[in-house]
């Protein structure tokens, strides 16, 4: 059980979610959009054919598409979308807790995607699953 865990014994593996949604660059923008909602989750992990990570698109990522930029997302696809000019942050599953804080709090970002050796998402961790387990450490 987590509860029983100290801060510093808690990885990304006891965080993370590995019901995220995948697809590759060729996807209909309008798919992934309809697939975010349904799914309730928040971002979506663009891969190559490979399986390998290319980029996370956030759910504000897709409403600034939408609403800002009133791009044809009927017509669109995901790659379009993708910010092609910066490294993609990722984490492995080893990663602890405050390492995993760090790294969002220093990016500004609210979402990392645990991947294994070769670069493959095997789970998303999202803030609101560390408040999470922070909030059962302190109950």
């Amino acid at each position: 059980m987590i509860v029983s865990k100290t801060v510093d014994s808690i990885k990304a593996t006891d965080l993370m979610t590995t019901d995220f949604f995948v697809c590759k660059e060729n996807f209909s923008l309008f798919l992934a959009i309809d697939k975010v909602m349904r799914k309730k989750v928040h971002s979506i992990v663009v891969v190559d054919d490979n399986g390998s990570i290319k980029d996370i698109i956030s759910t504000t990522d897709l409403l600034k598409v939408i609403f800002l930029e009133q791009y044809d997302v009927h017509t669109m696809r995901v790659g379009e979308i993708m910010k092609k000019d910066r490294d993609i942050l990722y984490i492995d599953k080893d990663t602890g807790l405050v390492e995993i804080l760090r790294i969002m709090k220093s990016n500004s970002i609210s979402t990392l995607i645990v991947a294994d050796n070769k670069l493959r998402p095997v789970g998303i961790v999202h803030i609101k699953d560390v408040l999470k387990i922070i909030e059962q450490i302190l109950s």
